[in-house]
């Protein structure tokens, strides 16, 4: 006997971002390969999928154990906040040889590491231009001292440095970013097919971006990006999917902000 398909958590999630904010009210009906989401009297119809990259996956783990580190400075007269390539390989050792490298530039009076102006800081001490190309080479994208965490934190805290990722993309925008969408999901026709055979009038098809997901995908979609850089806003044209498809969403799983394309064209939302 053919056992049917069960409804799994990130599909229920999707149904309930999509009855909360639309009139919408769908079923299980993904039992024997069907379309995941219809409709009881079959009007819309609604397939769920990931966005994610197996790269930036298996890198989760290892730069899930750092990202949740303080690591300890105690030479440091400061906190410092580093941001580094998520797909950076090397993360054994890579504490200790970034925390020397700082103790270099704030013992020279250099608040601040940019990647992409890296180059202004080759000049002068030689000890300098090795803690530079060091973190160059750690692949820092960027390292800043961060007095507000130390003045939070009160005069008798531990200084150290605070861990975080950039993604190592280009982020261009969310045109660029609706691009690698449409390419991932132009590589999936089953989600089309399933649509397409559903034989609703309105089909939706439900897009879930995370941690997993390549940066350039997701940044627009970060907490603060869209209300700080205009071309992070909505993109500026339809998307480019098969004809199945007659709603496009694109949600964010962890910030729960998300696009949603009709007809009638891009809507942005928060905390769906």
């Amino acid at each position: 006997m053919t056992m049917a398909n069960p409804e799994h958590d990130d599909e229920i999630d999707a149904k309930n971002v999509l009855q909360s904010q639309t009139a919408y009210r769908v079923e299980h009906a993904d039992h024997f390969g069907g379309v995941d989401y219809q409709s009881s009297d079959g009007a819309v119809a609604m397939e769920v999928t990931t966005v994610t990259s197996e790269e930036v996956k298996a890198s989760t783990a290892r730069r899930g154990a750092l990202l949740n580190t303080k690591t300890p400075t105690p030479a440091a007269c400061v906190c410092w906040w580093v941001t580094i390539d998520e797909l950076h390989p090397r993360f054994k050792g890579l504490e200790a040889r970034v925390v020397d490298a700082l103790g270099v530039l704030e013992a020279d009076g250099e608040p601040e590491f940019w990647s992409h102006s890296a180059h202004a800081l080759l000049t002068g001490d030689p000890d300098r231009k090795v803690a530079v190309a060091t973190l160059q080479r750690e692949h820092v994208e960027h390292a800043v001292q961060t007095p507000e965490i130390c003045s939070r934190e009160g005069e008798e805290h531990e200084h150290g440095v605070l861990w975080s990722t950039s993604g190592g993309y280009v982020a261009s925008g969310s045109d660029a970013a609706l691009r690698e969408i449409e390419e991932t999901l132009n590589d999936k026709p089953d989600n089309y097919r399933k649509l397409a055979e559903s034989g609703a009038e309105t089909r939706v098809l439900f897009v879930w971006v995370d941690r997993d997901t390549e940066g350039s995908i997701t940044r627009p979609l970060r907490d603060g990006i869209s209300e700080k850089w205009d071309h992070f806003g909505l993109p500026s044209r339809a998307p480019e999917l098969d004809e199945s498809v007659d709603e496009l969403w694109v949600v964010h799983r962890q910030t729960r902000r998300s696009w949603r394309w009709t007809t009638d064209g891009w809507t942005a939302l928060e905390n769906v």
